[in-house]
């Protein structure tokens, strides 16, 4: 089976480096609980283009690249990647294409048949796609994410999602096709 795997929040632990990266720029002092939503205009409290203009420079700094993998997802997908075709589909902009491939090959070399920026963050007018789009173009029988509307966006499109846990994503009431996970072994047996 094909499998789309999210990157940011599901196997690179990001969110911790980017509430560094603008608690230092911008002189604030967020922590994990401040995100219990994920859209950062309601959290930084700007604009949708300032908030792309401050996720682009966490793009160019130091913080970005301190990014690690996220507890057990290394062990999580070299398993997955045994018995199925894993696509990265990330919502990164293009122009981080070749720092995602870099960190891809460093921390999960050959472990993923294909990677797909969806540009949704970008100030550039580059086309972005949904990663629904993208899951039915590739076949994808699964997609593991953490963000509810990319995830709901699939669902509604008839993907399965497996929705990793997560302050930023918390409803009870999930679509049908939506399943909550906590940890990669229930992603594994999930499959």
């Amino acid at each position: 089976m094909k499998i789309g795997v999210d990157m940011d929040g599901v196997i690179a632990n990001l969110t911790p480096h980017l509430i560094d990266f603008h608690n230092h720029t911008y002189n604030t002092a967020y922590n994990i609980t401040h995100h219990s939503i994920y859209d950062l205009t309601k959290i930084w409290q700007c604009s949708s283009k300032e908030v792309i203009k401050r996720v682009h420079k966490f793009y160019d700094s130091v913080f970005f690249h301190k990014v690690l993998p996220l507890p057990e997802s290394k062990k999580g997908i070299s398993y997955l990647s045994k018995n199925h075709s894993l696509i990265l589909i990330t919502s990164r902009p293009h122009f981080v294409e070749n720092h995602s491939k870099a960190w891809l090959d460093k921390h999960f070399p050959n472990q993923f048949s294909k990677i797909v920026h969806t540009n949704q963050i970008t100030q550039s007018h580059e086309k972005k796609k949904k990663k629904s789009d993208i899951c039915k173009e590739e076949k994808v029988g699964v997609m593991i994410e953490d963000a509810l509307e990319y995830a709901l966006d699939c669902a509604v499109n008839g993907i399965k999602v497996l929705l990793v846990d997560s302050p930023w994503n918390q409803k009870n009431n999930l679509h049908p096709k939506i399943k909550r996970v906590f940890n990669w072994k229930e992603i594994i047996l999930s499959i």
